[in-house]
């Protein structure tokens, strides 16, 4: 009994499919979607989309309503010759009145807009590509990026049902190699106790992206180079989409005389051009920055001095001067070059230097600076304590109040204000900062 009624229960579900299919196929055909009387319209049978014979025995096809977009993988393909992918796969699913796949139908792909230069692979002539969707209703096509960077899109059309159509959400073409002007460098101790320690670490991290503002593909090198100290590694690659990467920086060997350790990151990437008339690449007559031989400025001057290091690329025309190159390296033309990005890490001592102090009793006020040996900053985080030393013989009002009461994370030395309540000249005062690690400076002068 319980299986005759399942039967009937089946045959109702399929004599419903059937109907409404073929109420859609007429009403398609109504409207010239059906391609005339090419299409056999019937009442199918079996499960699913993949249709059944009509009342002749004639195999028909299940009748599409709907062209579903599914996905574009990757959602984000690089410009032709640029680093990472340069094809993305264009999903489309075909789904009748009762949201089944439709199997056999052909469809027709086509960029919505091919001024981009993106083709789809195995397209035909005229730019289409005809496929025929699988038993899940799918068909896939491959998207080639072209030479220009921009949106892409493509339409899926039912070739018998013209009307039954769909347009993918949009699949961005990026550029794909940095551009000199979204290049930084950042670190996360700006002054780490490396002058006479070995060990003390600080972590470097690169930030790049295109010209438009996308990320770089996944595996983008950077190369790093230092004046003292070791990098690890000495260079790094971009993951997981985040179109950066990160190095560490550790005091050990030499040291500058200085104190200072300049790091130069460098990538091959394209040169800044200004878009004039906003076709997203650069024309001949657009102003662009030349750039030459990439250098460490190791003596902070803004220019290349002899014996610093720099990347070797063939270029004798002028350059800008600066950072933009070694003299006479460009190349006078738009294109490829080093790009390069630069910064300053301090190696500094573990003891102070308290310098010359302005203020007195009388203004309620004292101001210092406390510096490392070699006039750079103390180590991040060394604490700064200011207090009044009580007189060996009687007491005295005075208090202080001072600001930081720890060292900030700079390269320039740390600027002390004292706030003086109830003090008199002569009164004693002490100055302390200690490091991380426990290394002592003491420093006590009596008021004015």
């Amino acid at each position: 009994m319980e299986n005759r009624e399942t039967m009937n229960k089946q045959a109702i579900a399929r004599l419903i499919r059937g109907v409404c299919s073929a109420l859609v196929a007429l009403a398609l055909v109504a409207c010239g979607g059906g391609g005339g009387t090419k299409n056999t319209v019937g009442i199918t049978g079996g499960t699913g989309g993949t249709g059944g014979t009509n009342g002749t025995g004639t195999t028909t096809l299940a009748i599409p309503v709907v062209v579903q977009y599914l996905a574009s993988e990757p959602a984000v393909i690089y410009v032709a010759g640029a680093p990472g992918a340069t094809r993305s796969n264009v999903s489309f699913r075909l789904l009748d009145a009762l949201n089944q796949a439709v199997a056999g139908r052909t469809v027709l792909l086509q960029l919505v807009d091919a001024s981009s230069g993106a083709s789809l692979q195995n397209a035909a002539a005229d730019g289409g590509l005809r496929l025929v969707s699988d038993v899940d209703g799918r068909v896939t096509a491959g998207v080639l990026s072209g030479s220009v960077p921009g949106a892409v899109r493509v339409r899926a059309t039912v070739v018998d049902f013209p009307l039954v159509a769909a347009v993918s959400q949009e699949l961005t073409v990026a550029v794909g190699r940095p551009a000199q002007r979204a290049m930084s460098i950042s670190r996360t101790i700006i002054n780490i106790e490396g002058d006479s320690r070995d060990g003390s670490e600080t972590q470097l991290t690169v930030a790049l992206a295109d010209r438009n503002g996308n990320p770089v593909p996944d595996g983008t090198q950077v190369n790093l180079v230092a004046d003292a100290g070791v990098l690890i590694p000495a260079s790094c690659v971009t993951t997981e989409g985040s179109s950066r990467c990160t190095v560490t920086l550790r005091s050990q060997g030499t040291r500058t005389a200085s104190g200072r350790v300049t790091i130069l990151a460098y990538t091959p990437g394209e040169e800044d051009f200004t878009d004039i008339n906003g076709n997203n690449r650069w024309d001949a007559g657009e102003a662009f920055g030349d750039l030459g031989q990439a250098f460490r400025d190791s003596n902070e001057n803004n220019t290349y001095d002899v014996g610093e290091f720099f990347v070797p690329r063939a270029g004798a025309s002028v350059c800008g001067g600066g950072l933009l190159g070694r003299p006479n390296t460009c190349d006078g033309a738009w294109g490829e070059a080093d790009l390069r990005t630069q910064t300053v890490v301090v190696f500094a001592s573990s003891f102070a230097s308290i310098g010359e102090r302005t203020g007195s009793a009388a203004e309620g006020f004292i101001r210092f600076k406390i510096s490392d040996r070699n006039g750079n900053n103390m180590p991040f985080g060394s604490a700064i304590s200011v207090s009044v030393v009580p007189p060996p013989v009687g007491t005295t009002a005075c208090r202080v109040e001072s600001l930081p009461t720890s060292v900030p994370n700079q390269v320039a030395p740390t600027d002390v204000l004292a706030r003086l309540f109830e003090c008199s000249a002569g009164d004693l005062i002490q100055v302390q900062v200690r490091t991380l690690n426990g290394a002592e400076t003491f420093d006590s002068f009596l008021l004015n």
